[in-house]
């Protein structure tokens, strides 16, 4: 949910860019290997209460720099994501995109000729309803950081022509 919806302001065309953005940050904290180490997730997206949640999302658009392992163009599409606001803060989600740059952007990222081959995903693991989300972030995590550990291991040995 977008930041000023949180504050309950007026709904505008530009929340909706802004809640896929933070569609987009959940999906890559859950789901890819990333520098925002296992709890990314859960220090984000699990505060219940509506104005610390707003408080954690702005803190996040203005000081965050989410880097996505060994995938350079995901990286360089949410630098392209952000820009200075009046006070020379960096921020994401510029009130001047529209669907149109949005869209854009994700056409050049995705025409790069760069992005990793066979990179993969971390695995979802869907959880029960008597589960919070903190839970299943966290096994999330644990499970990201496992797979993680065996890829680089695998990596490592390919390049050093090791094999198990």
């Amino acid at each position: 949910m977008a930041v000023d919806v949180l504050m309950h302001k007026m709904h505008e065309r530009k929340h909706d860019l802004e809640s896929f953005y933070w569609l987009l940050v959940w999906i890559l904290l859950r789901h890819v290997d990333h520098d925002q180490g296992p709890s990314g997730c859960s220090k984000l997206f699990d505060v219940e209460d509506r104005e610390l949640a707003a408080a954690q999302k702005e803190h996040w658009l203005r000081h965050s720099d989410l880097r996505i392992n060994r995938n350079e163009p995901l990286t360089q599409l949410l630098e392209k994501l952000s820009f200075d606001d009046q006070l020379g803060a960096k921020r994401r989600i510029s009130v001047e995109v529209t669907y149109t740059t949005l869209l854009a952007a994700f056409d050049e990222a995705l025409n790069q000729s760069d992005w990793p081959e066979n990179d993969g995903c971390i695995a979802f693991s869907p959880y029960s309803a008597s589960k919070s989300a903190k839970d299943a972030c966290r096994a999330s995590s644990k499970k990201r950081k496992t797979e993680s550990r065996a890829a680089s291991t695998s990596s490592k040995r390919q390049r050093t022509g090791l094999h198990p």
